[in-house]
């Protein structure tokens, strides 16, 4: 059996904090894809709205602007894709960052960068797409399950707040993040997009009767928080 020692596995890694540093490094990085938050996060959002026409009269980018796109679509591929890319990585900091061994306050504030940034990715495809496979584990063999099936829309605006909450209630408040560390997720980052998510769900089929109030007070806890 080989001992693999010059490269990453899943047997040398997540093992110290250096490790867990990486990893949630490594969530962070997916969203520089041109494929992703690079370009395709625009074009997704804002050609099929009012703010850009695309050029030509071919191609994926005039079919999101004439709303004929199909499954086809190389960016609306790109969209899915990258957001369940960045979702796998975070599902395996969640995972694996708990058995680390150090301190407590470091560690939460790492695996509530993760969960946030699984949380965002799961309000991107939500409103993107509806109902949508909720995956909460990591990949870990050819053997997994290939295609999960969807959950319901109410299920995954679920997930996506008990992740938020996290957190809001586990990482650095903003003038608590080192200068190292800078463009990591805040308390308040976290108690914003709740806000959004609030607002947005309350529009959709998963809404709840305390949606805009629970809004409000996610806004005004992020106003009253004076950092920004």
């Amino acid at each position: 059996e080989e001992k693999p020692i010059d490269f990453i596995s899943s047997e040398n890694f997540f093992k110290t904090e250096g490790d867990a540093v990486a990893g949630l490094s490594g969530v962070f990085s997916v969203f520089q894809l041109q494929a992703y938050y690079g370009r395709t996060q625009w074009i997704v959002s804002d050609v099929p709205g009012e703010a850009l026409r695309a050029g030509g009269t071919t191609g994926v980018r005039p079919e999101l602007d004439r709303y004929t796109y199909a499954a086809t679509n190389d960016e609306i591929a790109n969209w899915w894709n990258n957001s369940y890319r960045m979702i796998n990585r975070a599902n395996d900091v969640i995972e694996k960052v708990p058995g680390i061994s150090m301190s407590d306050a470091k560690k939460n504030d790492i695996l509530g960068n993760a969960r946030f940034l699984r949380a965002l990715g799961y309000f991107d495809l939500v409103r993107s797409f509806g109902d949508v496979p909720l995956v909460t584990t990591s990949t870990s063999s050819p053997t997994d399950e290939f295609k999960p099936s969807r959950s319901s829309t109410a299920a995954v605006y679920t997930k996506i707040i008990e992740d938020l909450k996290f957190a809001e209630q586990n990482c650095l408040a903003e003038n608590q993040i080192p200068a190292s560390s800078k463009g990591r997720v805040s308390k308040t980052a976290a108690t914003a997009l709740l806000a959004k998510v609030y607002l947005t769900r309350a529009a959709s089929s998963a809404a709840q009767g305390s949606d805009k109030t629970d809004a409000l007070a996610s806004c005004n806890a992020v106003i009253s928080s004076g950092f920004y």
